[in-house]
């Protein structure tokens, strides 16, 4: 799909987790340089301080916090609530302050700027990096935070694949780069023999280098097996760790004792940590890349630029970047036979080393420039700040049949006569397809821009014909909701906006990843339906009843719950912000580790539900009931709570784990408690 020329800038929030000289950094740091160049206001957001805050400098971008405030990974576990008062709740003042336009956020580690975007209706982009076997690898608070962002994007389709599951059509592959004319230009100032002397390596014998901070997943102990091996058929040959930081972790202090132990000081070399690899990687003559888990790493990218052999791990992203004997020899994870194997090849065919060095280097210029990874990011900007453009994810949709096509020209007739003549189309059509959800989507298009112009005045005669036709319209969406149980409506991104359902029974609809805003369901009846990741805002349900449905990650922000019941539901990791929930009722729900952010809970009744890590934070918590419950880590966070709820939770926390102290089970910061 052809991406629509940016039509506005903004001000981009972009946030780190560090400013170290790592590759996720410094992809972030070149995308916002091409950002900046694009004429976007880059405001700059740490948790560590680190040498590139120099490099943003450069591009004027602003600090956002002098102090570079470290804010935790996890910041809603219940047991980081005092963090998260300091924090995250300055960081919405934070962004408004700098008059925010789009929020950019980079590795999984800052999720938590993703929350803070869709607190202020902001839209969002995340970067993610990282790798992961399966989801359910993944904290509660960062799905969250994938269903909540506008665009999710991916530097490798092997990353991706994992996170699959939780696309609502907002996710994009960009692959990393670098720049090449960079790269090449520093490498024709580097001399091989010269720099080998001054980084105090041997003059004679080939290098095998492994590039980047020693980690158990990066596979430095793996290279350290086979050394002696090498050695012992290669005599000249010696091998070089880059990134070792000052302060040894206690992974890179059993290597260096493996080391000692094994009798190969001399063979090896331990580089510290620094801001330009570029020299160690111009004097090696084999690069290695024994890595278990890595998205797309950088130091791949580098080493083709630099036109070296290759060995690597065939794991994840790195099987992208690189085509086993075409431009690098890759090997099974783990296999030291088959690795040791690869570097003794190479050594001793200098000419295929030479030709798969060739072929990684054209590889990377074709495909992993620089270019190539800014200026998709560029146009994701460019899309979420158009005026045309929703300011959440999108779907874009197949070609409309025939009739489909009809029925649309007959619905966009707006008249009484147009509406019977699309009936009698849909009627033909099969119950829960595809053709359906179309049909939805075509009504609430309808339906929304009734709103603004009204249908056909032409053929109305007052004002009370023009409310009939959409009272018509509005009976037909629901009547075609009720007669197509359990058909996906994930898709639809406004489906739910401004629909009334008052007093409606909706039962056995898969909803997941909706995101519904201005809706009114006070009075109905939602029973047996997927609700995961949904998102509701403005939502007007007094007295509605929520009954056995699957509502795991799903938010409410600024709601009207009032008096509303959920029953035997499934809401682990669900969020309210700034919503009533005055009388409401939780009958045998299932809450861990919900949130619930300035909400009215008085008179809230919890009856047999697990409540465990739950988080309750500037909330107005009175009269509120609690009967059987699990409230074992339950958080309150500058609470008003009175005497009889105060002493309900110490009572049931007490009473589950039998006399434990109650600081390890309740913890609580700060809340005012009230008679």
């Amino acid at each position: 799909m052809k991406r629509r020329k940016p039509t506005a800038k903004g001000r981009v929030l972009a946030v780190t987790h560090t400013l170290q000289y790592d590759g996720a950094p410094q992809s972030m740091l070149q995308i916002a340089r091409a950002l900046s160049k694009d004429g976007y206001k880059i405001v700059l957001l740490s948790g560590r301080d680190g040498p590139l805050r120099g490099e943003y400098k450069k591009i004027k971008a602003a600090v956002a916090s002098p102090q570079m405030p470290f804010i935790p990974t996890e910041v809603w576990n219940p047991y980081y609530t005092e963090t998260y008062k300091h924090h995250f709740s300055d960081l919405t003042e934070l962004i408004k302050s700098h008059n925010v336009d789009v929020v950019f956020a980079n590795t999984l580690q800052t999720h938590w700027a993703i929350h803070a975007a869709a607190l202020l209706n902001l839209p969002s982009v995340w970067s993610i990096r990282e790798s992961i076997n399966d989801l359910s690898e993944l904290p509660a608070t960062r799905r969250t935070a994938i269903s909540l962002a506008s665009r999710v994007v991916f530097c490798s389709e092997e990353t991706r694949k994992v996170y699959e599951p939780l696309n609502k059509g907002h996710f994009e592959t960009v692959f990393n780069g670098i720049d090449l004319e960079v790269v090449e230009k520093i490498g024709k100032s580097l001399s091989g023999r010269n720099l080998r002397k001054k980084l105090g390596l041997p003059k004679d014998g080939r290098v095998i280098s492994i590039i980047g901070t020693p980690a158990a997943r990066k596979g430095h102990h793996v290279l350290l097996e086979v050394a002696r091996e090498i050695v012992r058929e290669e005599a000249k040959t010696h091998f070089l760790f880059v990134g070792v930081p000052e302060n040894d972790t206690d992974y890179i202090h059993h290597l260096k004792a493996q080391i000692s132990d094994g009798d190969l000081s001399s063979r090896f070399t331990l580089a510290k940590r620094t801001n330009n690899v570029f020299p160690f990687i111009a004097v090696s003559d084999i690069v290695v890349v024994p890595s278990f888990n890595e998205s797309f790493p950088r130091v791949t990218l580098e080493a083709m630029a630099f036109s070296k052999p290759i060995v690597a791990f065939d794991a994840w992203g790195i099987r992208e970047q690189l085509v086993h004997e075409e431009s690098a020899l890759l090997v099974p994870p783990g296999d030291r036979a088959a690795f040791a194997d690869a570097m003794k090849r190479l050594i001793t065919q200098p000419q295929e080393a030479e030709r798969m060095a060739r072929n990684a280097y054209s590889r990377l210029k074709e495909n992993y420039t620089i270019d190539r990874m800014t200026g998709p990011y560029v146009e994701i900007f460019g899309e979420l700040m158009s005026p045309a453009q929703p300011r959440k994810f999108h779907r874009v949709p197949s070609p409309e049949s025939d009739a489909l096509s009809t029925i649309r020209t007959h619905l966009e007739e707006g008249s009484k006569a147009g509406l019977k003549r699309a009936e009698r189309k849909i009627a033909k059509l099969d119950k829960r397809s595809e053709e359906i959800l179309r049909v939805l989507e075509m009504l609430k298009d309808v339906l929304l821009v009734s709103q603004e112009n009204s249908f056909n005045r032409a053929e109305a005669d007052d004002e009370e014909d023009i409310r009939d036709l959409a009272v018509a319209y509005d009976s037909l969406f629901l009547r075609l909701l009720r007669e197509n149980a359990g058909i996906r409506l994930a898709a639809g991104e406004n489906l739910f906006s401004r629909i009334t359902l008052v007093g409606e029974h909706l039962e056995g609809l898969n909803i997941e990843n909706i995101c519904s805003e201005q809706a009114d369901f006070s009075g109905a009846v939602l029973k047996d339906n997927e609700c995961a990741f949904s998102i509701f805002r403005e939502l007007d349900a007094g007295s509605m009843r929520w009954i056995c449905n699957q509502g795991s990650l799903t938010q409410f922000f600024n709601s009207v719950l009032n008096e509303s019941i959920f029953e035997r539901s499934g809401m682990d990791g669900a969020a309210f912000f700034e919503t009533q929930l005055i009388r409401a009722r939780f009958d045998g729900c299932s809450l861990r580790n919900a949130y619930f952010y300035d909400c009215l809970l008085g008179g809230v009744e919890f009856d047999k539900c697990d409540i465990t890590g739950t988080v309750f934070n500037h909330c107005h918590l009175e009269r509120a009931v609690l009967t059987d419950c699990e409230v074992e880590g339950v958080s309150l966070v500058d609470c008003v709570v009175d005497n009889s709820t105060s002493e309900q939770l110490r009572q049931r926390a007490a009473c589950r784990k039998r006399g434990a102290p109650l600081a390890k089970l309740w913890v609580t910061h700060g809340y005012r408690q009230i008679t």
